[in-house]
């Protein structure tokens, strides 16, 4: 609720008080019509002490009561019809009939009335701004207040002056003043005034940011409310509390007090109430940016607002659900709202009208001014949301030919590269065909070799080997069929590493080395030699082009038959040595060794052929009787 309203409770109470106090009013001589006037009065200010917007008893019945009647009764009534004025927002007329009471009561020793209209006096000069005036006549209130020890019109005066503080941006001023109206009452925190101040000073808090000071305040009303069953003054801790909830940023419990006010405005039934609370939660859930709801809640508002023809709320609600509108763009809908917002203003400004020619042109001028700001501040923002949409549009526009040109050049490279590694793979696939038909020829040509020349050879060795023992006594003859065979011999020795050559599955590094070892082993079992093996124990699976698995198999052949046949050696040496890069076999032995550059075979000129065609070195070392290193080295 706002400070304003708070004002007029405040002044409501301080009636109540006044009118407690019968023995300034009433007299053991007062007549029955006068005891009706007072116990009207009493009635009318006290209806609904706490909720402003059921003092709306028509003040004629006690007019036509106190014609004849003395001034002080005809006081009361200016009084009733001060704050029925004030609280409809005529402050103009407010403060006429305020002053008509003052001017009634004359030196009359009724200081609680006159206390009373000098209040509502400062109260309605607060209202309208004018502070120097307002001062003036609150400060003779709570001098009247003071001089009968009224506790009650202490603790509402400096409320108000509170209130003004806070206005004009005296924070800490307004707080002493609030914070004293409540210590006069001292313990009398269950009474109405003290619990509006509570509230004034709570709403206070909230407003200067200082929530927790302020959710402090609101939770001692509550259980004071609950402890003396007020139930119409709780809803305004509950309110205060939830808007501190709000605006501090604690969104869950703002929403559950917001509803716990909701239920309790159902449950008392005031319609204006309730669409405040609607109002409000219309507010929550546009923070929230949930805009159905919001918009849900304010319909709410507005529409139970409308049933009881409450103008000045609906101009808020008409605000709230018009700025829900233009934030999500929905212009036409917004200016629909502050067309409606417009004529409600309209309405108000003839009904004040009505009640008074010269509060009509102060609140008309005012209101047209302000509906007019209003109408210029929203097409402002709507032509300015238009032009800021429209550069939205143009910039989504161009981020999507962005996007649409990356997305074309992606395309594109995507495709060049899925192309080039389409022809990769082809060429890999034809390649890998090509192999593998080699692979293919190689194992049905070892299979030739083997059924076809090497069934020859074994017979060839088979006659020589018959032919040479029905020949013991022809020696040449015996001779050349010795020669025969162990040239079918070594030729089937030749075949049978070219056959096991040309089997893919033997052409890898492993199994190369594997095959010198082997070979070299079973060679050299019929020689009297040693020979001693330095050989990595993993070898890599490696694959090897065919030609250098036959190329370097054939030279060691050759080295280990030269070694065999020539060296005279007691001792060879056969050493493996692998690298990342490539292949050493070194072959050693201790015998007779010989002079380079005197020999004139075939033998080292074919090693060093062979050993070149497959893109290695051959290098050979030997002195006499210092032994022979042969050293072959493959990439």
């Amino acid at each position: 609720m706002s400070l304003i309203k708070y004002s007029i409770l405040l002044m409501i109470s301080l009636t109540i008080f006044s009118c407690q106090k019968k023995q300034e009013i009433v007299h053991k001589s007062t007549s029955e019509n006068q005891k009706r006037i007072v116990q009207y009065y009493i009635e009318n200010i006290q209806k609904d002490k706490t909720n402003l917007d059921t003092i709306s008893e028509n003040p004629k019945k006690i007019e036509k009561l106190v014609l004849k009647e003395p001034k002080k009764f005809q006081a009361m009534v200016a009084i009733v019809l001060g704050l029925q004025n004030s609280n409809k927002g005529l402050y103009q007329l407010g403060l006429k009939n305020y002053e008509n009471a003052i001017s009634l009561l004359g030196t009359s020793t009724s200081d609680s009335l006159k206390a009373k209209a000098l209040n509502g006096i400062g109260n309605n000069y607060k209202n309208t701004g004018e502070y120097p005036k307002a001062f003036k006549n609150l400060y003779e209130s709570l001098a009247l207040y003071e001089k009968s020890n009224n506790t009650i019109g202490m603790c509402s005066v400096n409320t108000i002056l509170g209130d003004i503080y806070f206005q004009m941006d005296q924070p800490e001023k307004a707080k002493k003043c609030i914070q004293s109206g409540m210590k006069v009452l001292g313990n009398q925190k269950s009474s109405i005034e003290y619990l509006v101040a509570a509230h004034s000073l709570a709403n206070f808090y909230g407003m200067t940011n200082d929530f927790e000071s302020a959710l402090k305040l609101d939770e001692m009303g509550i259980r004071v409310c609950d402890s003396i069953n007020a139930p119409k003054i709780k809803v305004s801790f509950l309110d205060n509390k939830a808007n501190c909830y709000l605006f501090s940023n604690r969104m869950d419990s703002a929403y559950f007090y917001f509803k716990q006010c909701l239920k309790l405005d159902l449950i008392i039934g005031n319609k204006k109430q309730i669409a405040d609370t609607y109002s409000n939660l219309g507010q929550f859930f546009m923070m929230k940016k949930n805009y159905p709801e919001a918009e849900k809640q304010i319909k709410n508002s507005i529409a139970l607002l409308k049933s009881i023809d409450a103008k000045p709320n609906l101009a808020k609600s008409y605000s709230i659900l018009s700025e829900i509108y233009a934030t999500q763009n929905q212009y036409q809908k917004a200016f629909e709202i502050q067309k409606e917002q417009l004529a409600n203003n309209k309405l108000m400004i003839e009904e004040k009208e009505a009640a008074s020619l010269s509060e009509y042109k102060i609140v008309y001028e005012t209101q047209k001014k302000e509906a007019k700001i209003r109408y210029l501040e929203l097409e402002t923002k709507v032509r300015d949301l238009t032009i800021k949409d429209q550069k939205s549009k143009i910039k989504k526009k161009n981020y999507l030919m962005l996007v649409f040109g990356l997305l074309m050049a992606f395309f594109l490279v995507f495709a060049y590269f899925w192309r080039k590694q389409q022809k990769l793979k082809s060429l890999l696939d034809h390649e890998r065909t090509i192999k593998e038909t080699e692979e293919s020829e190689r194992v049905r040509m070892a299979k030739d070799i083997h059924d076809d020349l090497g069934s020859g050879l074994s017979k060839i060795n088979f006659l020589s080997e018959i032919i040479s023992q029905k020949a013991k006594d022809y020696p040449e003859i015996k001779g050349n069929t010795e020669s025969i065979k162990e040239t079918a011999k070594k030729m089937i020795d030749n075949m049978r590493d070219l056959i096991w050559a040309l089997n893919p599955e033997n052409a890898t590094l492993a199994n190369l080395i594997a095959r010198m070892r082997e070979y070299t082993t079973d060679y050299i079992e019929d020689y009297a030699i040693e020979i001693d093996y330095i050989i990595p124990e993993k070898i890599p699976q490696t694959p090897i082009r065919n030609e250098i698995h036959r190329g370097l198999f054939l030279v060691v052949k050759e080295a280990i038959n030269n070694i065999a046949k020539h060296s005279n050696s007691s001792k060879i040496d056969f050493q493996v040595v692998l690298s990342e890069v490539e292949l050493v076999v070194i072959i050693k032995d201790d015998g007779i060794g010989f002079e380079a550059k005197n020999y004139d075979g075939n033998g080292l000129k074919n090693m060093q052929s062979r050993v070149e065609e497959i893109g290695g070195t051959l290098a050979v070392n030997s002195k006499i009787n210092s032994g022979t290193e042969v050293k072959i080295e493959i990439k």
